[in-house]
Order: structure tokens, then C-alpha cells, then sequence
């Protein structure tokens, strides 16, 4: 095939090809955006829910540390009162 052979039919076919092309890969784009898209809502959801799991610990935590904290204070208090309180 010669330069001399390339008409402008054959060109427009090539450009027409080329265009079909990228239509294609424009799809695909737009696919894998839908995709993407509705991974990312449920990634969002799980996280939302590992989020409340947290919170509810977070409250449980602090419920425990109160009553770590008061029978610490109870016990310091017991054994000044022993020593107080003579035998």
C-alpha cells in the first residue's frame, strides 16, 4: 500500500474507527465510575455502622473506667481507715 492510496474515504474510515474506539472506552469509563461509585456508598454504610459499634464502646469504656476509678478511691480509703482505727 502506497501514500498515493490513502484516500480521503479510507482516512475518514480510519477516523470513524478511531472514534468507535474511544466511544468504547468512554463506556467503560462510565461503568467503571457506576461502579465505583456504589462501592463507595457501601463502604460509606459499613463504615457508618463500625462507627456506632465504636461508640457504643466508647460509652462502655467510660462506665468501666468510672468503676475502676471508685473502687480504687474505695480501697485507698479502707486501708487509711484500717491504720486509723487502732486494734
Amino acid at each position: 500500500m502506497t501514500r498515493e492510496s490513502w484516500t480521503d474515504e479510507r482516512l475518514d474510515d480510519l477516523n470513524g474507527k478511531v472514534d468507535r474506539g474511544f466511544e468504547r472506552v468512554d463506556e467503560e469509563f462510565r461503568v467503571q465510575r457506576g461502579e465505583i461509585s456504589e462501592l463507595r456508598k457501601e463502604m460509606n454504610s459499613r463504615f457508618d455502622s463500625i462507627d456506632a459499634r465504636f461508640e457504643s464502646l466508647e460509652g462502655r469504656f467510660a462506665a468501666l473506667n468510672r468503676i475502676l476509678i471508685t473502687t480504687g478511691w474505695g480501697l485507698v480509703l479502707a486501708v487509711i481507715a484500717s491504720r486509723a482505727i487502732p486494734s
